[in-house]
């Protein structure tokens, strides 16, 4: 295992415990405004949780437009149908062009930080995407010599009330503006 690794080789970085989803990822977001935060386990609803692994996690109710997707190896975050994908460095090497495709794929490495940092990482994410009007994507290819095409991506986001300004997250860059 390399040092700056936390992760066993075989394990997964994004295998959270409900508990650590509920407290790092669905505390921090509860009390925002206009965010109807739905929790599903086996695609249903599960107040409860006490039956069944936390899957998704909706932040605008039935609507399903803003959500985030937990599936151990991979986690995705889709907005308005648009798909931004984190994944586990180790899984990499499983994945092809076909399943990226018209995907935004995070480069940052995620195996060096705690399920704590990773849930944060998340929630400054999304933050970012509550309230969007509008947005557009665009890439470009920086390397093609892997399974799939490692890329930048700029996604122009248009919503209410945005202070103009642009955050870098390694090579997904968010440009916000109402």
């Amino acid at each position: 295992m390399n040092i700056e690794e936390l992760y066993k080789e075989s394990e997964c970085c994004m295998g959270f415990s409900n508990e650590e989803i509920l407290d790092y990822y669905v505390k921090p977001l509860k009390d925002k405004p206009n965010l109807m935060i739905k929790i599903l386990t086996e695609d249903k609803e599960n107040p409860d949780f006490q039956n069944g692994k936390i899957e998704i996690v909706c932040l605008d109710g039935d609507k399903e437009e803003l959500y985030i997707s937990f599936m151990g190896c991979q986690t995705s975050i889709f907005i308005k149908n648009e798909e931004i994908m984190f994944i586990d460095e180790k899984a990499k090497s499983n994945y092809t062009i076909s399943d990226t495709k018209y995907n935004v794929v995070y480069e940052g490495i995620l195996r060096k930080l705690t399920h704590k940092e990773i849930l944060m990482l998340f929630v400054d994410f999304i933050n970012c995407f509550i309230g969007v009007n509008d947005m557009s994507i665009y890439e470009e290819v920086i390397d093609s010599s892997h399974t799939y095409q490692k890329c930048n991506y700029r996604i122009q986001i248009k919503k209410e009330s945005a202070e103009k300004k642009i955050i870098r997250f390694e090579n997904i860059y968010l440009d916000l503006e109402s």
